[in-house]
């Protein structure tokens, strides 16, 4: 059964990556609030990416000057629960709510997958190169598109205990325009808002479950 992880407006929990982890340049930070402050170069602030969808649509970014040259924007890092140990393979869907607000901002989703050690000491390793989608974004809100890659084939990987997958979302525009377009990405909506961007993996995936004696002391402190 395939593991559906819905991008969620809640700030995500240590371990997670403080800095950005992809490769690519990044020229345009879209403002946000969300995870606990406003992502840039020297820091970032995940969210969620949880099994249940959110309750409330949210959104992240606005109309933004372009630079005259095709660049690469940030959007948000996500991080899903801690993992049971096992071995990662299979193929992965972006289903999500870009909006580039006009067909000639020509922005594509832009994204980097990979795993999080459970000690807080960096990358595992990578389930997904960076990648720029092959499809374009729409031009409104509230509406889900299944963004198609060159190849969705993950990298097999072994996991530990406590491990979290990280998804780096980013744009790519391809245009030398210095207009405002919007660089929006709707988010934690419900089911069949528009708004409930998610990512689906076609491993079932396994969760990290505390010992009894840990949840026991969870309850009495």
């Amino acid at each position: 059964m395939a593991t559906r992880l819905y991008f969620r407006d809640t700030t995500a929990i240590e371990p997670k990556p403080n800095a950005k982890q992809a490769s690519t340049t990044i020229t345009q930070w879209l403002a946000s609030t969300l995870g606990g402050g406003q992502d840039g170069a020297s820091i970032i602030y995940p969210c969620d990416m949880n099994t249940a969808p959110g309750a409330s649509n949210a959104t992240i970014g606005a109309s933004i000057a372009e630079t005259g040259a095709a660049h690469y924007p940030w959007v948000k890092a996500f991080v899903s629960p801690a993992l049971a140990a096992q071995t990662i393979t299979g193929t992965f869907t972006l289903v999500a709510d870009y909006n580039e607000g006009n067909a000639l901002h020509n922005m594509n989703p832009h994204i980097f997958i990979y795993v999080w050690k459970a000690d807080d000491s960096g990358l595992r390793g990578t389930l997904y190169a960076v990648a720029t989608s092959t499809l374009e974004a729409d031009t409104s809100s509230g509406s889900l598109q299944t963004f198609t890659f060159a190849s969705t084939t993950l990298t097999s990987l072994a996991v530990s205990e406590g491990d979290r997958i990280v998804v780096e979302l980013m744009a790519y525009d391809n245009n030398t325009k210095t207009s405002s377009y919007n660089h929006i990405i709707g988010l934690n909506g419900t089911v069949a808002s528009g708004y409930e961007s998610y990512i689906e993996f076609s491993a079932d995936l396994s969760w990290y479950t505390p010992p009894i004696t840990d949840q026991f002391m969870d309850q009495i402190i």
